[in-house]
C-alpha cells in the first residue's frame, strides 16, 4: 500500500492526474477507511498544485488576479490580459478555467466550452473544470454533451453538490423529472441547507406531479435564502398547478416585491388571476410584465386570450413589429402569430387571421412534429392489450372511491361538463391533471413498450394507490372529485380496471367544431402535436373514433357518452342525466354554472363564465374556404 501510494504521489507532481486517480480509488476501493489515499484524492481535485517556489509564487498571483476579475465581473479586461498569462503559465489549469468563466458570463459558450477543454486537458481530474464545460455545452445548446461532462465531473467527485444540481436543473429541461428528481435529491442530500438545488428539486417534483413534497422543497429554498425571487415565482408555479391559486399569488407578489422588473412572474401573476376570473386586474399584471419586458411575446399572447384589443391599437402594432424582426425565436413567433390571429379573428379580418393561425401552426409543428404512423401503431397495441387482457381483470376496490374521468378531444366541452359538475354542492374539481398517466407509467412503464401479461391486480393496485397519494395533495374537501383531462380518452382501459365504480364521462362535438378549436388553439405543452396541421388533426381524430369505439364494445355499460350539442340545446335534460350517471342528486346549481367561482385553467376560461350557450359550432364556417382538408377528411368514414 506504501508503494502504491507513493507511486501516486509522484505520479501526481509529474502531472499524471489520471493515473495518480486510478490508483487512489484502488486503495479506497480495497481500504475505505484510508485517510491517505482520500487526502490524495482530494487534492486531484484542487485546480493545478502550485507547489513552491518563485514560479510558483507568479502562478499564484495570477490566478488570484484573474480570480478577482471574474468576481467582480471585470470579463472583458480578464480576456485583455489571459493571452500573456496563458502563454507563460501553460501547466496551469485554474487559467484557462477562469477564461470560461469570463466568456460563459460575456455569453460566449462556445469560446467557454473551448477554454474550459483546456482546462480539463492540463488536469483531467479538475471537477469544477468539468462542471462549467457542462454548464457551457449546455448554454450552446449541446445538451446531451453537457449530460455526459455533469456525469465526468461526478464521477471524479462523488460528492460534488453543485454538478448534481447542475445536472438535474438539465434533465428537467429536458422533461425527464424522474432522473432530475434523482440528481437533485443527491444535492441535497449532500448539502441539506442548498436552496438553488432545493428550488430545482421542487421545480422536478411539482413537474411530476409531487405537490406536496414541490412546495415542501421550494418553502425551503425560500427560508433559506429569503431574497431568492426566481424560488418564490417557482413556488407561486407549483401551489397554483396544486390547485392552490390564491397561495400562488402571495408567492408571485413576494416575488415581485424583491425583483420589481422580474417580467415572467408578472406573466404568471397575470395568468392566474385570469384563471380565477378576474381579468380586468389579469391584464393590468400582464401590461406591468410588458413595461418590464416590451418584447415579452407570452404577455402580449396571454394580454390577447383575455381582452379585444384593436388590429390598429398599439399593441397589435407592437405584435407586429416584434414578429418582423429577422432573428425571433420560434416560441415568440409562435405565441405572437397566435395573438394576432385573435386579434383579426375578432376584427372580422378572416383571411389575415387564418394567415397568423397557419403560421403560428408551423412553427409549432416545427417544434413539436406529429408521427401518425407511430401513434396509430401505438393505438393498435393498446388495443391489443386490452383486447386479449382477462375480461374479469381489475383491481380490488378497498373502498377507495374514483374520482370523476371527463374525457374525449381537446376542446369538445370537456371543461364546460367539469364546470358543471363543479357547480354541484358536493364535488370539487381538479382540472387537468397527470395523475393517472404518471401512476400508470410508474406501475407499467411506457405505454408504447405495453404488453398484456404486465397487467395484473397488483399493477392495478398499485396504479389506484399511486393515483389516488397524487389527488390527495389537492386538498379536495368534498365527497367527489372530477379529473378532466381529454387525453385519458386513450386510457379508459386502466380506469375501468383500476377504478371499475368511477364514472368515464366522454364528451362529444361536432367533428369539425372540435378540429377548428383544435388548430386554432395553442397548447403550451406536449401530448397534442397533431394539433398544428389539418391533415393531422384529421388522422388522430380516426383513431380517437377507433379508440372510443374500440372502449365501449370492450366496456359495454361503463362509458358515459355527453353530446355537446344536445347539452347547450336543452341543458337540464343533459344535466339531470349526467348527475345521475355520477351517482349525484339533482343540484340546481348545476344549471348556472357560469355562476361557480374557481380557478379554470383551460383554453375556455372565459367561456364557462358565460351561460350555457348554443351556436358555437357553427363558428368553423367563416373559415370554411381555409378548411377544405379539415371538412373533407372528417367526412369520410372513420377506417
Amino acid at each position: 500500500m506504501d508503494r502504491s501510494l507513493s507511486q501516486a504521489r509522484a505520479l501526481a507532481r509529474k502531472g499524471d492526474y489520471l493515473a495518480a486517480d486510478r490508483i487512489y480509488r484502488d486503495v479506497l476501493a480495497r481500504h475505505p477507511a484510508n485517510a491517505r489515499a482520500a487526502e490524495g484524492l482530494k487534492a486531484l481535485r484542487d485546480p493545478t498544485p502550485t507547489g513552491s517556489g518563485a514560479k510558483a509564487k507568479r502562478v499564484r498571483a495570477a490566478v488570484a488576479r484573474l480570480d478577482r476579475l471574474v468576481k467582480t465581473g471585470r470579463h472583458q479586461v480578464l480576456l485583455a490580459e489571459a493571452p500573456s498569462l496563458l502563454r507563460d503559465h501553460p501547466d496551469a489549469a485554474q487559467l484557462p478555467f477562469l477564461v470560461g468563466l469570463a466568456q460563459l458570463g460575456l455569453g460566449q459558450p462556445e469560446a467557454a466550452v473551448a477554454a474550459f477543454r483546456a482546462a480539463i486537458r492540463i488536469q483531467p481530474t479538475f471537477p469544477e473544470a468539468h462542471n462549467n464545460l457542462a454548464n457551457a455545452l449546455r448554454a450552446a445548446g449541446e445538451v446531451e454533451a453537457a449530460l455526459a461532462a455533469y456525469g465526468e465531473a461526478i464521477a471524479i467527485h462523488p460528492e460534488f453538490a453543485e454538478a448534481y444540481n447542475n445536472l438535474g436543473a438539465a434533465l428537467s429541461g429536458l422533461g425527464r423529472y424522474g432522473e432530475a428528481v434523482a440528481a437533485l435529491g443527491k444535492a441535497v442530500r449532500l448539502r441539506p441547507a442548498y436552496p438553488s438545488a432545493l428550488n430545482n428539486l421542487g421545480v422536478a417534483l411539482g413537474e411530476y406531479g409531487r405537490y406536496g413534497e414541490a412546495i415542501s422543497c421550494l418553502e425551503r429554498a425560500v427560508a433559506l435564502q429569503p431574497d431568492f425571487a426566481e424560488a418564490h415565482n417557482n413556488l407561486g408555479n407549483t401551489l397554483r398547478a396544486a390547485g392552490r391559486h390564491r397561495c400562488a399569488l402571495a408567492a408571485y407578489e413576494r416575488a415581485l416585491a424583491l425583483r420589481p422588473g422580474f417580467a415572467g412572474c408578472a406573466v404568471n401573476r397575470g395568468v392566474t388571476l385570469a384563471e380565477l376570473g378576474r381579468m380586468e386586474p389579469a391584464a393590468d399584471a400582464l401590461r406591468t410584465a410588458l413595461q418590464a419586458d416590451p418584447a415579452s411575446a407570452e404577455a402580449y399572447y396571454n394580454l390577447a386570450t383575455i381582452v379585444t384589443l384593436a388590429p390598429d391599437g398599439p399593441e397589435a402594432a407592437a405584435m407586429r413589429s416584434l414578429l418582423a424582426r429577422p432573428a425571433i425565436r420560434r416560441r415568440d413567433g409562435i405565441h405572437l402569430s397566435f395573438a394576432l390571429a385573435k386579434v383579426a379573428d375578432e376584427a372580422g379580418a378572416i383571411d389575415e387571421a387564418f394567415s397568423h393561425f397557419a403560421r403560428a401552426n408551423a412553427l409549432r409543428r416545427a417544434e413539436a412534429p406529429y408521427d401518425a404512423a407511430a401513434d396509430r401503431a401505438a393505438v393498435d397495441r393498446l388495443m391489443e392489450v386490452f383486447a386479449t387482457a382477462p375480461a374479469e381483470l381489475a383491481a380490488p376496490s378497498g373502498g377507495a372511491r374514483g374520482p370523476i374521468f371527463i374525457v374525449g378531444m381537446p376542446r369538445s366541452g370537456t371543461t364546460l361538463v367539469e364546470q358543471i359538475l363543479a357547480s354541484h354542492a358536493e364535488v370539487d374539481a381538479a382540472g387537468e391533471i397527470l395523475a393517472l398517466e404518471r401512476a400508470i407509467h410508474a406501475h407499467l412503464g411506457p405505454l408504447e413498450r405495453l404488453r398484456a401479461d404486465a397487467l395484473s391486480a397488483d399493477a392495478l393496485a398499485g396504479i389506484q394507490a399511486h393515483y389516488l397519494a397524487a389527488v390527495a395533495d389537492l386538498g379536495a374537501s368534498r365527497p367527489f372529485l372530477t379529473d378532466k383531462l381529454p387525453a385519458n380518452h386513450r386510457r379508459i382501459g386502466f380506469i375501468a380496471m383500476a377504478f371499475p365504480d368511477a364514472p368515464i364521462i366522454h364528451v362529444r362535438r361536432d367533428p369539425v367544431a372540435t378540429g377548428w378549436s383544435i388548430y386554432k388553439s395553442f397548447f403550451a405543452t406536449r401530448g397534442n402535436d397533431y394539433a398544428y396541421d389539418l391533415d393531422d388533426i384529421v388522422a388522430a381524430y380516426a383513431l380517437y373514433e377507433a379508440m372510443m369505439a374500440f372502449w365501449h364494445r370492450r366496456f359495454p355499460g361503463q362509458i358515459h357518452d355527453l353530446d355537446y350539442e344536445r347539452l347547450t340545446a336543452a341543458p337540464e335534460a343533459e344535466i339531470r342525466s349526467l348527475l345521475a350517471r355520477c351517482g349525484l342528486e339533482f343540484d340546481a346549481s348545476c344549471l348556472e354554472p357560469h355562476r361557480t367561482v374557481r380557478a379554470v385553467g383551460t383554453r375556455s376560461l372565459q367561456q364557462v363564465r358565460r351561460p350555457i350557450y348554443a351556436g358555437s359550432n357553427a363558428d368553423w364556417r367563416r373559415y370554411a374556404q381555409h378548411l377544405k382538408p379539415l371538412v373533407d377528411g372528417l367526412a369520410r368514414p372513420t377506417p
